[in-house]
């Protein structure tokens, strides 16, 4: 039996400029970068001297930073841009269950960063608690639960909790 393919949903971010920017799928380079910083504590952060930018070029790609400073997006439409990549990237790249689920998780997350401006730590909380999984189970909980172990996505998620930023 071959594995599905998987095409997931792109993230398209509307700017002020009437322009809709695409985002790169990240590649396994800037996926690599990305996992490693976020891994980061905020102190080995702010030592590794990683700003804000620096995040937003390796989620978003150098070539569509480069092309929002060109085209003048304002500052605000950026940041929630790169934050809600960034919201996006942690879901896809932590998540475990169906694929599907996961990038589900992720879009929402994107999505009420891009409308609210909610802190992404926050949106990656309620993504969690939204996206069920199961955890490793010993030999002995595997074997009593083979017929009945999986991963389950709920049907209707959470509300997004109240702006933390």
């Amino acid at each position: 039996m071959a594995l599905k393919r998987f095409t997931p949903e792109p993230l398209i971010f509307p700017m002020p400029n009437g322009t809709d920017y695409e985002v790169p799928p990240v590649d396994i380079d800037r996926g690599w970068r990305l996992s490693q910083l976020m891994s980061k504590s905020q102190a080995e952060l702010d030592a590794a001297d990683e700003t804000d930018e620096d995040l937003f070029r390796l989620v978003l790609s150098d070539e569509l930073w480069d092309r929002m400073r060109t085209e003048s997006v304002p500052i605000d439409a950026a940041w929630r841009a790169g934050m809600a990549a960034l919201a996006h990237f942690r879901i896809v790249d932590q998540g475990q269950g169906p694929l599907a689920d996961i990038h589900a998780a992720a879009m929402l997350a994107a999505e009420a960063i891009w409308e609210s401006g909610i802190h992404p730590e926050a949106v990656a909380a309620w993504g969690a608690a939204n996206l069920t999984t199961t955890s490793p189970a010993t030999a002995e909980e595997s074997a009593a639960t083979a017929s009945t172990s999986g991963t389950s996505s709920p049907t209707e998620p959470s509300p997004v909790p109240a702006s933390a930023s």
